[in-house]
């Protein structure tokens, strides 16, 4: 929309005004007196951020002006007279051509508005009247500043009047014959009857304006969006002289536009396709909080409504007191130093059944407003997991810590020992210090290795539970790994044993080296020996050498 308006101390008109509904360019007297006060240009990119302007009717309601430029209209001495003011529904920053094109608009308008001498003669008439052409004409420059079409339809004759702007976004060639048939046929087909409806309302006075989204075809078969405002033109009488409108191009706009509703679609189908509950939380500077966004999994995995309204303080009442406290401290702390959140607790759902949840959220400054995005993840299946092999580690730490002659270890799929205890550990093995948090390969020679890396992969891998003969630091050892499962079956660890076999070896050694030195000394005496069996009556004899 572009208004030419002249801005005395006791009175303010419009003297001219382009796009807009009816009223609209009245509305707008309040922004041309203040640029009329002005020393020069003044540009308000987004007028919601400007104090001045940002509760205007024009801005709060129809048409929702989000821009304005403005340039002071002054007489032949200097003192202000007017303003022409350039305003539009989208924030703007505008070119630095454009405002010296509306610097020099105002200042051919300052030429019209200055007073003349009474009197004149009939030349200064004409001048008079061409200036007045020349002022309309500035008014659609003025108007192609804010990338409007201007158009016009003569009630009388039906002749309608395109600018060069409405001609370009239609597509028509500036010298193309434009009548109001040829714009209804580039209207779309599922279009036109509601066009041609709301335009003929306007005409025959049932209705004050018109203001209408529409799609076109240009002549080169490109679809485009355009937006439609009019208004009936009365002359001094009320007599209807014409309707004037204003289009403009918002494809552009409508094309972000459907493309964040498809972006939010896909991300709210992702969000609720996770297992756990998607959420928005915000932080108001004045310390105001809640929820703008929540997943639908909310009612199936807390039993809670998904409303963002009140969300956070539904999931406050239903944990413990035990934890309520410190989750409230941890939120504190998360907003107070715009950290990561991280915390688990149980949850009592509204059936009664107790689970525990783990929720995450890191931080966005945005603003002046804080917002943390977060997931709220059921553990409960983990937290029993952990139950359960707390208890299973106590069981097997005693076990380890009084096994005799020998030692216990846990390991991992990665043959990392997770725990070790046993009476041989720090003397004749390695410290439990030296063996938890280490690999099995790491910590023992190459040749022992070769021996006990199969046996511990096979258990858990396979499931096996076997045993092998091994030396280690010039002692014998026998060890035996077995797997570990969970309540499912599913092998989550693996458990060794191992026990000093020195003795039993040096004893069957010892043995074996008896019998030998026995035989030896049956074959140099040249005698048997012999035994019987008390239990079994059975006798056993040793051949002599000189009877064979």
């Amino acid at each position: 929309m572009a208004v030419v308006a002249s801005v005395s101390p006791d009175q303010r008109t419009v003297l001219s005004a382009v796009g807009g509904s009816n009223g609209d360019a009245e509305r707008a007297l309040p922004f041309c007196a203040h640029v009329a006060r002005a020393d020069g240009l003044v540009v308000v990119e987004d007028v919601r951020a400007d104090d001045r302007f940002a509760a205007h009717p024009l801005v709060t309601g129809e048409p929702g002006v989000r821009f304005f430029a403005g340039a002071p209209l002054t007489e032949a001495d200097g003192q202000p007279a007017g303003a022409l003011l350039v305003l539009d529904t989208e924030p703007t920053v505008p070119a630095e051509e454009t405002l010296r094109q509306l610097t020099r608009l105002a200042a051919m308008a300052s030429e019209t508005l200055a007073p003349r001498p009474a009197g004149r003669t009939r030349e200064e008439s004409k001048e008079a009247q061409r200036a007045f052409r020349e002022s309309k004409d500035r008014l659609r420059r003025a108007q192609r500043i804010a990338d409007l079409g201007y158009w016009e339809l003569d009630l009388d004759t039906r002749e309608i009047i395109w600018s060069d702007k409405a001609r370009r976004i239609f597509g028509w060639p500036d010298d193309a014959e434009v009548t109001y048939e040829t714009f209804i046929e580039a209207v779309h087909p599922d279009d036109r009857d509601r066009v041609r409806a709301a335009q003929e309302a306007v005409v025959s006075g049932e209705k004050e304006e018109v203001d209408i989204e529409y799609r076109i075809r240009r002549p080169s078969g490109e679809e485009r969006v355009v937006h439609e405002q009019g208004a009936r033109r009365l002359d001094e009488d009320g007599t209807p002289l014409s309707v004037t409108g204003a289009v403009h191009d918002i494809t552009e706009r409508r094309t972000v536009e459907q493309a964040l509703r498809n972006r939010e679609t896909q991300l709210r189908g992702l969000t609720n396709s996770l297992p756990g509950v998607v959420v928005q939380f915000y932080v108001q500077p004045d310390g105001t909080y809640g929820n703008r966004f929540v997943s639908e999994h909310a009612e199936a995995l807390l039993g809670l409504s998904a409303d963002p309204e009140g969300f956070f303080d539904r999931i406050v009442e239903r944990l413990p007191p035990s934890h309520r406290g410190r989750f409230l401290r941890a939120v504190d702390e998360a907003i107070e130093e715009e950290s990561a959140f991280r915390f688990e607790t149980p949850f009592v759902k509204p059936s009664g059944e107790r689970i525990w949840l783990l929720g995450t959220a890191t931080p966005e400054r945005r603003g002046e407003e804080l917002l943390f995005h977060g997931v709220i993840l059921d553990i409960t299946e983990r937290k029993e997991t952990e139950r359960r092999l707390e208890k299973s580690e106590q069981r097997y730490r005693t076990l380890t810590e009084r096994f005799p002659n020998g030692a216990v270890g846990g390991y991992n799929h990665d043959l990392r020992y997770t725990l070790a205890g046993g009476a041989a550990l720090g003397k004749t093995l390695p410290a439990a210090a030296e063996l938890e948090g280490d690999r099995m390969p790491d910590l023992f020679p190459d040749e022992t290795v070769a021996d006990l890396e199969p046996l511990f992969r096979a258990a858990i891998q396979e499931g096996t539970t076997d045993s092998v003969e091994t030396t280690f630091e010039e002692r014998d050892w026998k060890v035996w790994a077995a797997p570990l499962r969970d309540a499912t079956g599913r092998i989550f660890a693996g458990l060794s044993f191992a026990q000093d076999i020195t003795a039993r070896k040096e004893r069957e050694r010892d043995l074996e080296r008896t019998m030998t030195l026995l035989t030896l000394a049956e074959e140099m005496a040249d005698i048997g020996g012999w035994s019987v069996d008390i239990s079994g009556g059975s006798l056993f004899g040793a051949e002599c050498p000189s009877s064979a």
